[in-house]
C-alpha cells in the first residue's frame, strides 16, 4: 500500500470520528498513539484533516450543490467524509492527479 494511500486511510477513520464529535481535542493523540505509522503517512493524513476541516462548509457548500436529491448531512458519514476528501484533493492539492483522487 502507497503511503498516500495509507494516510488517506487514516485521514478517513479521523475525519469519520471528527464528523461525529466534531471535535479531535482528546482522542487524536491516542488515535496517533494506537496506529503508529510511516512519518510520511501520518504527514499526509494530518494535511487532509486539517485541511477538510478549515475548508468543512466550503466542501461542504459544494457538495451539496451537486448532490442531486440528497442534502451533505442525509448522506452517510462515510459517504460524506470521502467526498469531502475527494473535493479537497481536487481543490486544494495540485500535486494530486485528478485521476489519483478518483480513483
Amino acid at each position: 500500500m502507497s503511503l498516500r494511500r495509507k494516510g488517506r486511510e487514516l485521514a478517513l477513520q479521523i475525519l469519520y470520528q471528527w464528523d461525529i464529535h466534531r471535535d479531535t481535542s482528546g482522542w487524536l493523540e491516542d488515535f496517533w498513539a494506537q496506529n503508529p505509522t510511516h512519518a510520511e503517512a501520518k504527514t499526509f493524513a494530518e494535511g487532509l484533516v486539517n485541511g477538510v476541516i478549515t475548508h468543512a462548509d466550503e466542501l461542504d457548500r459544494l457538495l451539496g450543490r451537486y448532490a442531486e436529491h440528497w442534502t451533505v448531512h442525509r448522506m452517510a458519514i462515510t459517504d460524506r467524509t470521502v467526498l469531502r476528501m475527494a473535493v479537497y484533493e481536487l481543490l486544494y492539492l495540485p500535486d494530486v492527479p485528478a485521476r489519483v483522487t478518483l480513483n
